[in-house]
């Protein structure tokens, strides 16, 4: 019987934290204030917070000159507009709030922060790494996030309540692994260590898709640059 790890509502008892700055890769973003009693920083805390964070363009590496973009500015709810866009001049489509989940610890034990499905491998894979929403911020905090909630499919938007599906790794090789994704491939196949990236499946030009999947030959890695408007 199939798990249900796809991009639903997912309820996460946590106690308020208050929410603190903290830089990626030269520039800012959210995390909560550090507290054994947190698991994950509430929605609430998340969404307030943000509006003191500066947005930033989420970037393939290593020229950083093609970045993830919300196309036409379209935030519906499985809208497939996570697509790439040049650094600069995108009015705005661009921009996109880092905002910190927790780190995933606990690796080997019952405890800690481990947003991995048991028995896949992938949290002490990802062990010591941070977890991320990736929020548009055309306007200001949206509570529309990117999100994806399975492999070999377009990245869509979704509430950024959605659980799991809107949840990233950033891995120390600077990649994005899907949480939700990695989670439905593991419930289908029982593979362990298999996670799903994004990434590209038609190249990263004007318009592309930015694409969810499991072929490593077609997964980015990704920086975090200055807004470039």
């Amino acid at each position: 019987m199939r798990r249900n790890y796809r991009v639903t509502v997912r309820r996460i008892c946590a106690a308020a934290a208050l929410a603190i700055t903290v830089a990626v890769g030269g520039v800012t973003a959210l995390a909560p204030a550090a507290s054994a009693d947190v698991a994950v920083a509430s929605a609430a805390t998340r969404s307030a917070a943000a509006a003191a964070a500066p947005p930033v363009n989420v970037c393939v590496l290593p020229a950083e000159s093609q970045c993830m973009n919300d196309w036409d500015g379209n935030l519906g709810t499985y809208v497939q507009a996570v697509r790439f866009y040049h650094y600069g001049n995108s009015g705005g489509n661009n921009r996109i709030l880092v905002i910190y989940i927790n780190t995933i610890s606990g690796c080997g034990t019952s405890g800690g922060f481990q947003p991995f499905a048991n028995g896949s491998g992938l949290n002490c894979r990802y062990n010591g790494r941070p977890v991320y929403h990736l929020q548009w911020a055309k306007n200001g905090p949206s509570g529309v996030c990117i999100a994806s909630d399975d492999t070999s499919q377009y990245a869509f938007n979704f509430p950024c309540n959605g659980g799991p599906g809107t949840w990233f790794v950033y891995s120390s090789s600077s990649y994005l692994v899907g949480v939700g994704a990695s989670n439905v491939l593991y419930d289908d196949t029982l593979e362990p260590n298999a996670p799903v990236w994004l990434g590209d499946v038609t190249g990263d030009g004007n318009g592309a898709h930015v694409y969810s999947t499991s072929a490593q030959s077609l997964s980015l890695t990704f920086g975090f640059n200055n807004d470039g408007g």
